[in-house]
């Protein structure tokens, strides 16, 4: 399960929709095929300026200029 709060109510908005969610699990990426290949689609066209924790806080095109 997520481990975040955006569904910590999943079980009451279930039931007043009278739905059921179905999640996926962490690694298993089969399972969660259309998002990862609508995000992957996405970044072709959009691309990601936001630094990150791995590349030590840098933009990956700045990795990509620095060699």
């Amino acid at each position: 399960m997520h481990n975040g709060k955006e569904f910590t109510g999943h079980v009451e908005v279930a039931a007043a929709l009278e739905r059921q969610y179905y999640f996926a699990r962490p690694y298993p990426s089969w399972e969660r095929g259309l998002s990862d290949h609508t995000n992957r689609s996405a970044r072709q066209y959009w691309p990601n300026n936001r630094p990150g924790k791995l590349l030590v806080y840098r933009t990956p095109a700045a990795v990509l200029q620095a060699g």
